[in-house]
């Protein structure tokens, strides 16, 4: 046919047109064969070599009107889309109809379309507007949905060259043309959206989806423009509606995954990213999107493999090394994320992200001078980026560039001002340049913004602490302890402020709770060592500066505060070791050579402190403290003219501080310049604050002058000053005394000696006084006292010589007591009073010579007796000191106290009704004077106690509390009067009361550990008495009840080296080799036992338990003769016993001698009838003697007595027995099961194991007895 249409064919133009439309037709017809749809057609050969015949037949039948033909063919192309092997022949096929017809438009617009296609093949966009801009012109022509086409195509093609407004504009033309093609919508939306008109593309592709609601590519589209909305759940169902349209269209999913990611629902954008790749495993959009999320997720080695695909499918791609460069630094592979983030820097160098992410990967490699490269970088391509700043101020202040760190931190925070993080570091860097006032405001501002964060709240108290602003400075670390309560820095920052605030108690609170939470940090040990220095608790503060010296045995600054504590407590040598040592450490530290001048200053040696502390001055010596110290050691030394020159220049380099100018002021003193001390002290007073110290000394000062007004005003200033001290009270008594203002001194000096009772100057002159005003005794008291305290006194002497004088005893000594009595062996007072000098420093036996030498000398002096008593009482010599204080009494001593010291004394003799009388008679006298004596209670308590008075006893501790409820022994007391009235929970709380107010008392550890052993919490018991014995490690019966509780948990080792302690310690106490005895017996040691029974014999043969038990062994080997003898002495012993009726009794049942045996058991009855066993076994005896009904009674009595049986163990040992007894086999087992799964001690459960050995024997026909005592006997050896 293609030869038929051969140019040189006839030039009928008119039959080459019918021909053409015939073989148009022709083909048209097998084409439309096929039944195929122009998209489908365009990708199958067959219909597309018919359809380009089609077309070229066509055009040529067409004639003039081949143009526009082949414009309408070639939109249909372009509009759906052609493979790139049809389109040059498609070209061809219009450009060579245009050479048949000899049309020249048809041969351009041929040329057109295969420079077109050519374009498009090279992605050379640019070329292909011809075309385009040839269809639009051309489809004016062709109907108004034709022409839509062409703008659809032109629209398309700009749309793919990012010329969005061109594309915009043809597409609007083309919505105008033809209003109800869905696709013209859609695409108009795509331009919307890459304009960033969301919300105009959101409603053109809803207006797409309306027109055609099945196009999944509508709902895709606008799913991810919901998506770049943040409308991520709309997105998700968008994306939804796509994939349930075109389920294997893996985009769908991976936007769908990327939507459910943003709303941080994880496991479902897993499940899609891992279908998008099922369905796309070479995308590698599909492998960088999972491995972002494995990222998120923290499974990194899952994000690499995904992000290692990725980069292999796209190389260039500089998110996925982004990414994984982000993963290697989470990884902690620092390398490798400089890497990759490198070659992500390299493909996209104006990412400032990038340089942001490579800046911190090189920070965490250590690396910080290419971290800061980095974040410079990225301060330069994203200069509005605060995390920029923030990391590289963070980065500038580590390496100490505050300034540009304060920038940097300034810059994030004016980009956002609401972001906590940058004011604290800003704060921190303010705070770092010493501009605290700044740091402060930002650090609330901090904690404006986020109330919750503690390190706000910390920073803001630490520098109001140190600015001084301690209550603020409280408040702030209250509320970072709050929230943070496990910060021991917060702990500490507090206590310095309550140390500040001279609280020291919540100081010491605070430290130690430091130290609970971080109890490695030597500076915490420092700070609290320093409160107990304060609290001059110094044993704590050693313990603490030795724990800061293990912790940093090369810190210099822990020796110097260690060797503080030993100046402060007088340990001169260990004082001078740490100081030494810490010069060693720090040997030009002026402060250690100045404690260390301290030291030997005390210690006396003046020469050595004043090398040192000259060497402190050479170091420091504008410090005025150390020209102090120097100074004041001149003034020891006599030297007052150069310690005078050390105060001047002190005072020259610190002149507002008044101390400086009050000690020149003494030392003017000393040198006899008083005007000059005067102007000194006038100086210090004017500078603050005010001190008793300035006006008492320029009130003697005045004094000297003899201005005896102006010192009396600077005295009365002193008192106000400093109500509490004696010595001010002192001054202005004797200056009374020199205005002859009598009442006054005498008044002053009272305060004084009242305030200060072992000062003795305060006694000499109110002596004196009452010797001047003729009050003789008074004086002799007063001097008497003064002696006391300072017996080479030669102006006591002096005095008391003329007081003797004065009152006739002229031999009267004036030296202190020995000399008194030497030179007046028949003075009794000289005897007294050296006796009570005696008695008062603990020589007891001497006291009682002079008090007996006294009682001799006036034998009608009560006082005599009375103290005579009492050093009897200091010996035990008990029986003595009643006959001396009944003596007391018969003289009448007018002294109430004797009630007391004989009430002790019958106390201690165990004359307890005695001794309540006396107690009562003692408070009964009080009460009338209108006192109340807690101690008096707390002693007729302890008499009530011992009588079994339960109840007077709690009303006596009760009063003893009310009137010291701070009292740790008077709650011991009355824990123990509740422990042995079974009432074990307020045993327990007042045994805890005790052990937090006395918590080193080793007796309240004991008690409250009975009071657990009684309650069976053996483990707590135990605990107790540990500490007990750490406390009081040489009271046996703290071992003995340990090795009890050791004992009843089976931990048979302990309790026995518990028990070898005890008998070291108490080896008189049977009641060790007793327990000891048990021990064996429960490991079935029989010898062993026997042998500790015997020795508890030996040691106490009137306690009849012992014999008991000795008894039990006997039995145990059968030897009944031998049993029988330790009973029968059990009752010599103790006739009346019920205990030792019972075991004999059980003795004669195993050798047949049940009539004895009845008798025995019903006497163990009679004595008491509310045992359980006495009345079973009786029941026992009266069945093998035949009384089977009265047995019965006596189980049927011993039932109902188990069933109210305290002790829970016990009552499941008899049940078991009685049921067994009773034929109830199940039920006697089930009773001894609960005993065995009990913790019951070994001896209870060996004992049992007897009883059912003799009822085996007794009642040897009984299968169920037999069986029953095999299964006991094979759980015990379990």
């Amino acid at each position: 046919m293609r030869i038929a249409m051969h140019e040189d064919f006839p030039p009928e133009r008119q039959a080459q047109q019918t021909m053409h439309s015939q073989l148009a037709q022709a083909f048209a017809a097998q084409r439309d064969a096929l039944n195929l749809s122009l998209r489908a057609g365009l990708h199958d050969a067959r219909w597309q070599a018919l359809h380009l015949e089609w077309l070229y037949h066509g055009l040529c039948a067409q004639g003039t009107q081949a143009l526009h033909m082949a414009a309408d063919c070639t939109l249909d192309v372009l509009d759906v889309g052609s493979p790139d092997a049809f389109d040059q022949p498609f070209a061809e096929t219009i450009r060579r109809a245009g050479e048949t017809l000899g049309d020249p438009e048809l041969v351009a617009f041929g040329t057109l379309c295969r420079a077109f296609f050519e374009a498009t093949h090279q992605r050379h966009f640019e070329a292909i507007a011809p075309l385009l801009n040839k269809l639009v012109e051309l489809s004016r022509a062709l109907p108004a949905e034709r022409q839509a086409t062409a703008h659809r195509v032109r629209g398309l093609h700009f749309l793919r060259l990012e010329r969005y407004p061109e594309a915009l504009a043809d597409f609007e033309l083309a919505i105008l043309l033809n209003p109800q093609r869905a696709d013209l919508y859609f695409q108009r939306g795509r331009v919307q959206h890459a304009l960033g008109n969301l919300q105009a593309a959101l409603a053109d592709l809803s207006q797409a989806i309306a027109l055609d609601p099945i196009d999944p590519s509508s709902y895709w589209f606008r799913g991810l423009t919901h998506y770049n909305m943040g409308n991520y759940q709309a997105a998700i169902e968008d994306l939804s509606q796509a994939i349930a349209l075109q389920p294997e269209d893996a985009a769908n999913y991976r936007w769908r995954g990327q939507a459910y990611y943003a709303l941080e629902r994880y496991d479902e954008a897993l499940a899609d990213f891992n279908r998008a790749l099922e369905i796309a495993p070479e995308d590698s959009y599909n492998h960088h999107w999972r491995g972002t999320l494995y990222h998120v997720l923290g499974r990194y080695q899952e994000a690499l493999i995904d992000l290692n695909r990725a980069i292999e499918l796209a190389p260039l791609n500089a998110s996925n090394y982004r990414w994984r460069g982000q993963t290697y630094l989470d990884l902690g592979d620092f390398p490798a994320a400089i890497a990759d983030l490198n070659k992500a820097l390299v493909l996209q160098p104006e990412n400032g992200y990038i340089a942001y992410l490579l800046g911190r990967a090189h920070y965490a490699n250590g690396d910080k001078e290419a971290a800061l490269s980095a974040f410079d970088l990225a301060v330069r391509l994203q200069p509005d980026d605060r995390y920029n700043h923030h990391w590289r101020g963070m980065l500038y202040y580590e390496l100490g560039r505050y300034a540009e760190a304060l920038e940097d931190f300034s810059i994030a925070i004016r980009l956002k001002a609401d972001e906590e993080e940058n004011y604290y570091l800003r704060g921190r860097v303010l705070y770092a340049m010493d501009r605290k006032a700044e740091a402060l405001k930002d650090f609330a501002h901090a904690a404006q913004l986020n109330p919750h964060n503690g390190y706000n709240f910390h920073w803001s108290g630490s520098i109001n602490y140190e600015l001084g602003n301690y209550q603020a400075a409280l408040a702030d670390l209250n509320r970072a302890i709050e929230l943070q309560p496990n910060d021991g820095l917060n702990y500490s920052w507090r206590g310095r402020t309550h140390y500040a605030l001279g609280d020291l108690q919540a100081a010491l609170a605070d430290f130690s709770k430091a130290l609970e939470l971080q109890p490695e940090v030597a500076d915490f040990y420092m700070f609290r060592g320093r409160v107990y220095l304060d609290l001059r608790r110094y044993v704590e503060a050693l313990n603490d500066y030795s724990r800061a010296v293990q912790l940093q045995p090369e810190n210099s600054l822990v020796y110097l505060l260690r060797g503080r504590v030993y100046l402060s407590i007088g340990d001169h040598e260990a004082a001078l070791a740490d100081l030494n040592r810490s010069l060693t450490l720090a040997p030009d530290n002026g402060n250690t050579y100045f404690f260390r001048a301290q030291t030997h200053l005390n210690m006396g040696e003046h020469a050595a402190a004043l090398a040192d502390i000259t060497r402190a001055v050479e170091l420091q010596p504008e410090d005025e403290d150390n020209l102090f110290l120097r100074g004041r050691i001149y003034y020891e030394l006599g030297d007052l003219d150069s310690a005078l020159a050390d105060f001047n220049r002190a005072i020259a380099f610190a002149p507002r501080n008044g101390f400086l100018w009050h000690w020149r002021g003494t030392v003017h003193y000393g040198l006899g310049h008083f005007q000059e001390a005067i102007q000194d002290l006038n100086q210090s007073i004017a500078l603050g604050p005010a001190s008793s110290l300035d006006y008492s000394w320029r009130g003697r000062a005045y004094a000297a002058l003899g201005s005896w007004q102006a010192a009396l005003s600077d005295f009365n200033r002193a008192v106000e000053l400093q109500p509490e001290n004696s010595a001010n009270y002192f001054l202005r008594g004797r200056t009374h005394a020199s205005m002859g203002n009598r009442s006054e001194a005498l008044a002053d000096l009272g305060r004084a000696i009242q305030l200060n009772p072992n000062n003795g100057d305060p006694y000499y002159f109110r002596a004196q006084t009452f010797f001047e005003m003729g009050e003789l005794s008074a004086a002799l008291s007063d001097i008497n006292r003064a002696i006391s305290l300072q017996p080479e006194d030669t102006a006591n002497i002096i005095l008391r010589g003329r007081i003797f004088q004065a009152i006739g005893e002229h031999r009267a000594a004036l030296a202190d007591l020995n000399y008194a009595v030497e030179k007046q062996p028949h003075n009794g007072n000289n005897w007294f009073f050296r006796g009570q000098v005696y008695f008062a420093s603990g020589q007891f036996q001497e006291a009682l010579e002079d008090f007996r030498k006294a009682c001799a000398l006036q034998p009608e002096d009560g006082y005599n007796f009375l103290w005579c008593g009492r050093a009897h009482r200091e010996l035990g010599e008990h029986e003595a000191a009643l006959q001396a204080f009944n003596r007391a009494l018969e003289l009448r001593v007018p002294d109430s106290s004797v009630y007391f010291w004989r009430g002790l004394t019958f106390l201690s003799l165990e004359q307890f009704r005695a001794a309540l009388a006396d107690l009562d008679r003692l408070i009964s006298l009080l009460g009338a004077q209108g006192i109340e004596n807690d101690s008096v209670y707390a002693m007729r308590g302890r008499a009530h106690y011992a009588l079994e008075n339960h109840t007077a006893a709690l009303a006596d501790f009760n009063k003893a509390l009310e009137l010291q409820p701070n009292s740790g022994t008077y709650y011991y007391m009355r824990g123990v009067v509740y422990h042995d009235l079974r009432d074990f929970e307020r045993a327990e709380a007042d045994l805890n009361r005790a052990v937090d107010l006395q918590p080193a008392d080793p007796f309240v550890f004991f008690w409250r550990g009975r009071v657990y052993f009684e309650q069976r919490e053996y483990a707590s018991a135990r605990l107790d008495f540990t500490r007990a014995i750490e406390l009081q490690p040489e009271n046996g019966y703290n071992w003995y009840w340990r090795a009890q509780i050791n004992y009843i948990l089976g931990n048979f080792s302990a309790a026995i080296n518990d028990l070898q302690e005890a008998m070291r310690l108490q080896p008189e106490n049977d009641a060790n080799y007793q327990l000891l005895g048990i021990i064996y017996y429960a490991q079935n040691d029989m010898q062993r036992a026997l042998e500790y029974f015997s020795k508890a014999i030996e040691t106490k043969p009137q306690n009849d338990i012992n014999y008991q038990w000795r008894s039990g062994i006997y039995q145990d080997k059968g030897d009944y003769d031998k049993a029988l003898e330790d009973l029968n002495k059990a009752l010599e012993v103790r006739a009346g016993n019920a205990s030792t009726y019972f075991w004999r009794g059980l003795v004669l049942l195993d050798q047949g001698r049940y009539p004895e045996a009845l008798n025995d058991l019903k006497r163990s009855v009679a004595l008491d009838s509310t045992v359980v066993r006495s009345n079973l076994w009786l029941g026992v005896a009266r069945q093998l003697l035949g009384g089977y009904e009265d047995a019965l009674l006596d189980w049927e009595k011993a039932a109902a007595l188990a069933a109210n049986e305290r002790d829970e163990l016990l009552q499941q040992r008899d049940l078991a027995k009685l049921a067994l007894l009773n034929g109830q086999f199940e039920q006697a087992r089930q009773h001894y099961q609960r005993v065995l799964n009990a913790i019951c001690p070994l001896d209870k459960l060996q004992t049992e194991r007897g009883f059912l050995r003799r009822l085996t024997r007794l009642f040897s026909a009984r299968e169920d007895i037999r069986s029953l005592t095999a299964w006991f006997e094979a759980q015990l050896r379990r």
